[in-house]
């Protein structure tokens, strides 16, 4: 072969060349030298001088292609409509294969002759200026494909769509014929598509032959089995629409996958969208009878048109429905904050598996089952039995002899308890269950971290998480100073917890308290060695915890003042002086009736020696009877030494000598006799005789005196009454008031001027996450800050509020 050009016979080569290429379309074989000189025949009559011979070339080609062509759209025209498609999809084989190899073969035809005559994209987009075979600037491939189009296809058009619409219903009613033939038949179609742009006249065969014609056809189809299977059950129903659906979409997946998308959107439209009301209307009894079945294929037939939004409503007013039916049966005993929280714990897992069975774990569900959850924990119309009874007594801690500092938390008046406060008390009274660790609870700290995020879970469902916060504060404070099985490490990890879900400022006073408690271990260590240093001894095991005056919630300014043992009296003392020497500027106000002490009990008849532990007010009241030796003095006498001559006429101290002698003998560790000394009595007047039970006796020798906790940190009221409920509540409803206030300044300093609406909508949004602010307590707020200059309304819009500086 060379490359020089050299002049040319068009007739001599094209007689060798042309019979290679009428072999090629034809898919017959041919030698291998002559298909290889084939190419250098092509690239001769394309260079030859003096002219080129690409016209002729070209022409010879195209009279070539059309040749075959009409000689198989002969065949085809003689052959039957039952084997139209399977002699047209050998033919096409054939012809396309052809075609492929033949365009191969003219490579340097495509590149050096039709390239440079095509148009530039600019003007096939924006002209008329298009490819078309005789301008000679389509390449051999696409005027093969445009040839097949225009000579053979659209001869026999009607013949090809009604052959394959017949086999779309032959297959649809389950006869084998020629459905195999149908993929070839609509590949050749798509293949001639590809012409489009490169003709003057828009291609759309795959449409225009076939799917036009299935799409009608298809919908006449799917209308007649609606109409049959609206006489069925709603189950059955949906059963068969899901297996027609099946069928539909593995059909048009094997057979014409490009049509798959409008065959399903036509099955939505027909049997399902048209059908909703009827689907609908079945679905409250699949939810209230929990049928996953049912409810799986209702699911997958609808889902993927996003027409479930029946059955998310139903699904959340049943799960709505089991969560009040829980609270309705809240006990009216100390089990209720378990029932309470494991109850709808059980409830929340079994929706939570229900959804990832039947709703394959979608979120949409999911967050309505949170919206339920949230509904109803915070609905103001469920009724819980009754008001739960005062739990007093029913906690005891035990500890070394403890003393505590702290400043004031002003105690307030009771108010009517809400269902929110009721809600939040159980979930802080089930996770302080947990985190008290009694000896009975026999938990790994891997469980208890389960139960206590499970906990969090409900905590995260509670709207006013203000007054959980109040109630988990004292919860924590007892915890940390009165229970000795308390483990710094899970506090820790339950505030870690807490402030993921509600951030930096909910936990501040939580963290505070437990730093404390952490560095109270350093202080006391330091106080050991300073006591070592200053050659001090004291005889009594001790402990002493510095708190925080703003974090814990203790009433220090309402603490019970009353004279201590000289040698505790005498152990105070060297703390101060330790204390102001370590840190200097600092108050420290004692809080005696908090504090723990362990006595010992020696004066008993059997002999045996108790250990008890007790509050710091009834361990002064013991100490009292071994300082003057005796075994029983008169109340007014003990009230003398225990409060001092300047509390003989406070009316406040009669209250107090009753806390420090009733739960003694309440106990029996004394006992109240009439002046005589021969009867025992229950009254409390100064000349009451109190005396030492020398007959006391229990089959234990380490006995926890059991005390209402409430009283340790000068709490109003007891742990878990009523008034514990009214008592946080008035208190969260001022801290309320002070929050609004300033998220109110905040705003208007920031906006400066600003509407009603708006501002409501921007404090709202500031609370959540926090409480949800009532309309009215926000207009009462602003009221306030007007009589507090810090905004104005409006001269001319009674609506509108300015800020002023």
């Amino acid at each position: 072969m060379t490359l020089k050009a050299v002049p040319v016979d068009f007739e001599t080569k094209w007689k060798d060349l042309g019979a290679v290429c009428q072999n090629v379309i034809r898919c017959i074989d041919i030698e291998n030298d002559l298909w290889c000189s084939s190419f250098s025949d092509v690239y001769a009559l394309c260079v030859s001088r003096p002219e080129s011979q690409a016209f002729k070339l070209y022409e010879a080609v195209t009279e070539i292609l059309r040749e075959r062509i009409t000689e198989i759209l002969g065949n085809l025209s003689g052959t039957n409509d039952n084997d139209l498609l399977s002699s047209y999809a050998c033919h096409w084989d054939n012809y396309y294969t052809g075609l492929k190899c033949l365009d191969n073969l003219f490579r340097f035809v495509n590149s050096q002759y039709v390239a440079p005559r095509r148009p530039c994209e600019a003007d096939m987009f924006y002209g008329d200026a298009l490819p078309v075979a005789q301008a000679h600037n389509m390449e051999i491939l696409q005027l093969g494909l445009s040839l097949w189009k225009t000579i053979l296809i659209d001869s026999i058009r009607p013949r090809l769509t009604s052959c394959l619409l017949a086999e779309v219903s032959n297959d649809r009613s389950g006869i084998v014929s020629h459905q195999d033939c149908m993929s070839p038949c609509l590949e050749s179609f798509l293949r001639v598509d590809e012409l489009k742009g490169l003709t003057k006249i828009a291609l759309n065969v795959y449409v225009d032959l076939f799917v036009k014609p299935l799409m009608e056809e298809t919908r006449v189809c799917y209308s007649e089995w609606t109409t049959r299977a609206r006489t069925l059950p709603c189950t059955d129903f949906i059963s068969e629409a899901l297996e027609f659906l099946k069928s539909e979409s593995e059909r048009a997946t094997k057979y014409y996958p490009y049509s798959r998308e409008e065959i399903i959107d036509l099955f939505n439209e027909i049997v399902v969208h048209h059908q909703l009301d009827f689907l609908n209307s079945n679905v409250a009894d699949f939810i209230n009878i929990e049928r996953q079945d049912d409810l799986r294929k209702f699911y997958q037939l609808l889902a993927p048109t996003n027409q479930c939004n029946e059955l998310i409503k139903q699904f959340g007013l049943h799960v709505k429905a089991k969560v009040n039916s829980v609270l309705a049966g809240i006990p009216n005993d100390r089990t209720a904050p378990s029932y309470f929280v494991n109850n709808l714990l059980a409830v929340r897992d079994h929706f939570t598996q229900f959804i990832d069975q039947v709703f394959d774990g979608t979120s949409i569900y999911r967050n309505e089952m949170d919206k339920a959850f949230e509904q109803a924990i915070n609905s103001s119309s469920v009724c819980v039995k009754s008001d739960p009874k005062p739990i007093v007594g029913s906690l005891s801690y035990r500890s070394s002899h403890s003393s505590i500092t702290s400043s004031s938390a002003k105690s307030c008046s009771a108010n009517q308890s809400s269902n929110s406060a009721r809600v939040a008390q159980y979930v802080n009274r089930y996770m302080d269950e947990l985190l008290r660790r009694p000896e009975q609870q026999q938990l790994t700290d891997e469980e208890l971290e389960e139960k206590i995020s499970a906990s969090i879970v409900l905590f995260k469902y509670v709207e006013e998480k203000d007054l959980f916060r109040q109630f988990y504060q004292k919860s924590l404070s007892y915890r940390l100073l009165f229970n000795p099985t308390t483990t710094l490490e899970l506090e820790e990890s339950t505030i870690t917890k807490l402030r993921e879900v509600c951030g930096y400022e909910f936990v501040s006073k939580f963290q505070r308290m437990h730093s404390d408690m952490q560095l109270g271990h350093t202080m006391n260590e330091n106080f050991r060695k300073y006591l070592i240093t200053s050659n001090i001894s004291v005889p009594f095991s001790h402990q002493c915890n510095v708190l925080t005056v703003s974090a814990w919630p203790i009433n220090s300014k309402a603490t019970i003042n009353f004279n201590l043992p000289p040698s505790l009296a005498d152990y105070l003392a060297h703390f101060e002086a330790f204390y102001k020497k370590e840190y200097s500027g600092r108050n420290l106000r004692w809080v005696l009736a908090s504090c723990m002490a362990e006595s010992r009990l020696l004066y008993t008849k059997d002999g045996r020696q108790y250990i008890l532990q007790l509050t710091a007010l009834h361990a002064a009241t013991f100490s009292l009877f071994e300082s003057r030796d005796v075994d029983r003095m008169t109340l007014g006498a003990l009230r003398l030494n225990l409060l001092g001559e300047s509390a003989v006429a406070d009316p406040e101290g009669d209250e107090i000598v009753k806390k420090a002698v009733k739960p003694l003998v309440d106990a029996g560790f004394l006992k109240l006799y009439t002046p005589d000394g021969l009867l025992e009595t229950e009254e409390f007047k100064n000349d009451v005789i109190v005396a030492l039970n020398r007959t006391y006796t229990s089959r234990h020798t380490k006995v926890k005196f059991f005390y209402n906790p409430a009283l340790l940190l000068n709490s109003v009221a007891p742990t878990g009454s009523k008034e514990e409920v009214e008592q946080v509540e008035k208190q969260v409803h001022e801290d309320r008031k002070f929050f609004i206030q300033a998220a109110i300044v905040r705003i208007l300093k920031t906006h400066k001027t600003m509407k009603h609406a708006e501002l409501v909508k921007c404090v709202i949004e500031e609370a959540k996450g926090r409480f949800q602010p009532p309309v009215l307590l926000i207009k009462r707020c602003v009221e306030d800050l007007i009589d507090k200059s810090y905004l104005e309304r409006n001269p001319n819009d009674a609506d509108q509020y300015n800020y002023l500086t």
